[in-house]
């Protein structure tokens, strides 16, 4: 197990209320990606980078 913790909360602050991700959503392309669609991709990614990545330093 690694001692990296990837800071879920901030990287959620920042697309959300810097890249405004909630106006990307308005965007037909977009449409899909919901609030809970990006924080399950969010999840998922801080998990292969703290289980899988971080361990390789």
């Amino acid at each position: 197990m690694s001692d990296y913790t990837v800071p879920l909360g901030e990287i959620q602050f920042i697309l959300e209320h810097i890249a405004g991700l909630s106006s990307v959503t308005e965007i037909d392309d977009f449409a899909h990606a919901t609030p809970d669609m990006v924080e399950g991709i969010l999840f998922e990614a801080a998990r292969f980078f703290e289980d899988v990545v971080a361990p390789l330093d």
